[in-house]
């Protein structure tokens, strides 16, 4: 699960723009002209990305300290 979140986390801050294209013709797939996340600003979704790097350290993290008590 780590691996997945650093995953998305790192392809959103590194290639904010291929994320950004890909989100916007999922949803246009979906429903032509609603709202979705890939409106928001590159900050925003470097950001988040930010925030998903932590989450997947975290999980590495409490991996760890669970295999540590085995």
């Amino acid at each position: 699960m780590g691996l997945v979140f650093f995953a998305i986390g790192s392809s959103t801050v590194l290639r904010t723009r291929e994320v950004r294209a890909f989100m916007d013709r999922f949803a246009d797939a979906m429903e032509e002209g609603s709202w979705h996340p890939y409106r928001m600003p590159f900050w925003a979704m470097r950001m988040a990305g930010g925030v998903l790097i932590a989450i997947a350290f975290l999980l590495f993290w409490m991996a760890r300290i669970g295999f540590q008590n085995l």
